[in-house]
């Protein structure tokens, strides 16, 4: 018998970035966990409303879509990494990190600008989705 995932707790809807799409401008967004966005002080906004799309010619009323194919995560490093010992004897360093879900669309020049407005806990890196390291610092 399978175990429970332990409950992930309430979520609230971030702002990510936006970007022009032809002639339109679309605002990404990121449902997250209220603690993830409360540890970095991303400011929540109120939900977007759905509205009337179509897909392979057919009408589609509402329904907001959270999530799209290749949309992931990238990991934030919280706090200084400590020193561990690991089975072996041997000294480790720990690093922690929290997961941000990120929307499919979202650049890393996008996911950098959205780091550098966190309030609280600002970061320094990122890892992406393909598991690359990338500063988060005043580049020219």
């Amino acid at each position: 018998m399978a175990t429970k995932r332990a409950a992930i707790g309430p979520r609230v809807t971030v702002a990510i970035g936006s970007k022009k799409v032809g002639n339109q401008t679309v605002t990404l967004y990121s449902y997250m966990p209220k603690t993830v966005a409360d540890l970095f002080g991303f400011k929540a906004v109120a939900a977007p409303k759905a509205k009337d799309r179509t897909q392979n010619g057919k009408k589609i009323t509402g329904g907001l879509i959270r999530g799209s194919i290749g949309a992931g995560s990238i990991k934030v490093p919280i706090g200084k990494p400590t020193k561990k010992k690991n089975a072996a004897g041997k000294q480790v360093t720990v690093q922690k990190y929290r997961s941000i879900p990120v929307p499919n669309g979202a650049t890393n020049a996008m996911i950098v600008a959205f780091l550098k407005k966190a309030s609280k806990n600002k970061p320094d890196r990122f890892v992406s989705r393909d598991g690359r390291s990338y500063p988060v610092t005043a580049s020219k």
